[in-house]
């Protein structure tokens, strides 16, 4: 009787460390971090007002999803350079 209690528990306590695993790798999915991939400006909206321009080679993280216009991706995020702005990039000037 001890051993399939025993059992029991170690079987529960691997289906709930798998279940932890699934939500912690959905959980970064939204926070993903890209490279740029040349000096890429950001702007305040989609086609909207420059704020600033991050280096080549550096962190981008994507905070919200992706929006489009005219058939041109963008994502909302931040820079490494500037994790203080958020803005939104065109989608070719990072590489994820």
């Amino acid at each position: 009787m001890r051993n399939k209690l025993r059992r029991g528990i170690i079987a529960l306590a691997a289906v709930a460390a798998g279940a932890t695993t699934v939500v912690l790798v959905n959980g970064t999915a939204e926070a993903q971090v890209c490279l740029t991939n040349s000096p890429t400006p950001i702007y305040n909206q989609i086609n909207g007002s420059y704020l600033l321009t991050l280096s080549a080679g550096r962190g981008f993280r994507i905070s919200g999803g992706a929006g489009g216009d005219g058939g041109m991706t963008w994502y909302r995020g931040h820079g490494a350079e500037r994790p203080d702005v958020e803005g939104w990039v065109r989608a070719g000037h990072i590489s994820c």
